[in-house]
């Protein structure tokens, strides 16, 4: 969306003395500063970006320019010209996709919580094993697995315990609870915020990422040394016009990285004002350049300058900046200049039983395993109760 444009209209008949209207940002803020000293204008072009830097240094068509229309950042300017703003270039980069919830238990317990476990079991079996020698290997390593998985035991069982034992039970409850609370919360914090991608906001990120970056001007070259990038990442520049960067840039296309202005970046905060989440944000300060001041060419004699600086303070004063980039917005939109991404309700999705699928094909498979030993057990105890009959049956008979 230009910072100024023309379009049909009478809305403005006591400035302009017609039909035509200055639309945008920087048209509300000279419409109303020629309303405010009860003035007009005539309005002419230009062919280009060039004539548009020098029109408040030459004549145009043997009148004078006293004003322009949209902003220039010539430093050249600065005695005579009205501060506006400031503007930088940044990096807009896709925003992280949420990961889908099967990935989600893989984010639950970092591996080194799991083997800080197998490290607290070990070293229960280990004290078992020096403090009760006649004791088990197999009702050492059940204990060490019950106390684990916070059973609890008896009190006669636990007085019944060394001293060093006890010290051990305590303490490994105590972790057990404070495990069990860490993991419900971060439970409940990953179902409710959900788990993404990891974010773009420096320049490994973004040349792990493989994007290509979108660039409209032969301008923007300057400016992605500014950004101080690596020069691989100049094989990944795509030159395209305007209107194809814009194409893409408004669309959303998440498949590319785009650099560009504050202005563009305002006017995507609209486009994806119905989103429940982003799809293009801007990548953090690194990837970005310093502010350049925003300036309204103004003719360097003109008699009213002090008027104009006068009157943009009494305007960020009363904040009317915001005010009239809203209207600018919303008229755009109107007329077909910009469009808004359709209403993206939030995502409120049900837990699928798929989700808990690991827990019960693990449970099956305890069931399972529990049932073959009892069975293996019933055989053994069957063949050696055979075994004991058939060896006691043997001696009788001898001894008769």
């Amino acid at each position: 969306m230009p910072e100024a444009y023309l379009y049909n209209s009478t809305d403005q008949k006591d400035i302009t003395n017609g039909n035509v209207s200055l639309g945008g940002f920087n048209g509300y803020l000279i419409v109303n500063f020629l309303r405010h000293l009860n003035g007009t204008m005539d309005i002419l072009s230009f062919a280009n970006h060039s004539d548009l830097m020098m029109n408040a240094k030459r004549l145009a068509g043997g009148r004078y320019i006293d004003a322009g229309a949209n902003f220039v950042t010539d430093q050249s300017m600065t005695e005579y010209t009205s501060f506006i703003g400031g503007t930088r270039y940044c990096i807009v980069v896709p925003s992280a996709e949420r990961l889908p919830l099967e990935d989600y238990p893989k984010h639950l317990m970092h591996i080194s919580v799991h083997l800080f476990l197998c490290f607290v079991i070990l070293v229960n079996v280990m004290l078992k094993r020096i403090a009760y020698p006649r004791m088990s290997f197999t009702a050492i390593l059940y204990a060490s697995l019950k106390v684990s998985m916070m059973q609890g035991i008896s009190c006669r069982e636990f007085r019944n315990l060394r001293s060093s034992d006890k010290l051990l039970q305590v303490f490994i409850h105590l972790y057990n609870l404070l495990m069990t609370s860490l993991i419900c919360s971060k439970f409940i914090r990953l179902f409710t915020l959900g788990v993404y991608e990891p974010e773009i906001d420096d320049v490994q990120t973004l040349v792990q990422s493989g994007l290509r970056i979108m660039i409209f001007d032969d301008e923007h070259i300057r400016i992605f040394n500014d950004i101080e990038l690596p020069r691989n990442l100049s094989d990944r520049l795509l030159f395209v016009d305007r209107k194809e960067f814009e194409k893409h840039f408004f669309a959303l296309n998440r498949s590319l990285a785009y650099i560009a202005t504050s202005g563009h970046t305002m006017q995507l905060d609209y486009v994806q004002e119905q989103l429940s989440r982003p799809k293009l944000r801007i990548a953090s300060s690194q990837l970005c350049t310093v502010y350049q001041n925003l300036r309204l060419p103004i003719r360097y004699d003109m008699s009213t300058t002090y008027f104009v600086d006068s009157f943009i303070r009494r305007v960020q004063e009363a904040d009317l900046f915001d005010k009239w980039m809203k209207m600018t917005l919303l008229h755009a939109r109107k007329i077909g200049l910009v469009t808004q991404a359709p209403y993206e309700p939030s995502e409120m999705l049900p837990l699928p039983l798929a989700l808990f699928e690991n827990l019960f094909v693990k449970f099956f498979m305890g069931l399972t395993l529990s049932f073959i030993v009892f069975v293996i057990e019933c055989i053994l105890s069957f063949w050696k109760k055979r075994r004991t009959a058939r060896k006691y049956g043997k001696n009788h008979n001898d001894i008769a």
